[in-house]
């Protein structure tokens, strides 16, 4: 499935140099099952090129999956509680939570397909986003290295950290609706859109033709970004560090803004307090 958020990308581009891999059947196959309740289950596996990797879940059952030479997981039965960890510097294809957890912590893996988790997420950590990340609750913390995807969650993220965001998606308020293991059975939301609110981002490098939304309708042309966008309930897009600059065709949406810094494109000063973002072309007040 292919979220009509992701801008088409014009030319090659990394936010940081990924694994090469041979293509070979996209058809999962099954490695494991984790069954937890009370204690921590673990397994540990290699992908078929010979990368090991170690997934442990406490509270909750993790189908494990190969394919092309990436990690497919299906995880169930979580709750507010469930920690999952995966280990191991791999590729995630597709990866569904059907509930809620705890802490995701997944630092030196890249998300090269699409991560649906149905409930809200206390900790999440990820190396890299080429793929889109969709939650449908809320986001007490996500750390996520470079974007060059999409980051949604339906309800309000409260500290995010990125490298740098190429190509890029960020948006609270908007929920695509993904929940069921591998997509065979994708439930549309009546209303995609809603209010948002984003505590604190900070972006420890430059922003090139992305865009982050807060509460935002990305209109007829179903494009964060540009002009015919409008509120879907508003938000606040409290704090903001851009350390490295945005370029021309990156865009800052929501209701308000509270502390802006932004840092100049191609330069090593730090960034700057921006008194009035409005007056900015990069930022735009959703009505």
């Amino acid at each position: 499935m292919s979220s009509r958020l992701v801008r088409r990308v014009r030319q090659p581009v990394f936010c940081e140099p990924l694994e090469g891999r041979t293509l070979l059947s996209d058809t999962p196959i099954l490695l494991h099952e984790i069954v937890s309740t009370k204690r921590i289950g673990s397994f540990h596996g290699s992908l078929l090129n010979g990368d090991a990797f170690t997934v442990q879940l406490k509270t909750g059952v993790a189908d494990i999956y190969s394919t092309d030479n990436r990690l497919q997981l299906i995880v169930s039965g979580t709750t507010a509680k469930s920690n999952l960890t995966v280990q191991g510097t791999v590729q995630f294809a597709n990866v569904t939570v059907d509930g809620s957890l705890n802490n995701f912590q997944a630092k030196n893996v890249n998300l090269a397909g699409i991560m649906a988790i149905a409930g809200s997420v206390n900790h999440l950590t990820l190396r890299s986003d080429s793929g889109t990340l969709s939650i449908n609750g809320s986001v007490n913390n996500l750390k996520v290295g470079g974007v060059i995807g999409t980051i949604v969650a339906g309800g309000t993220i409260k500290t995010i950290q990125t490298g740098a965001l190429l190509n890029a998606t960020i948006a609270s308020g908007t929920t695509l609706g993904i929940t069921s293991g591998f997509f065979s059975d994708v439930p549309v939301p009546a209303s995609p859109y809603g209010a948002g609110e984003i505590g604190s981002l900070t972006i420890r490098g430059p922003v090139l033709n992305s865009n982050v939304a807060v509460g935002a309708d990305p209109g007829l042309d179903n494009v964060f970004g540009s002009l015919d966008d409008v509120s879907a309930g508003g938000g606040e897009l409290a704090k903001l560090v851009v350390d490295n600059g945005a370029d021309t065709t990156s865009h800052f949406e929501a209701g308000s803004f509270g502390m802006v810094k932004l840092g100049v494109l191609n330069s090593l000063a730090p960034a700057k307090r921006l008194l009035d973002p409005l007056s900015d072309p990069h930022f735009k007040l959703l009505a």
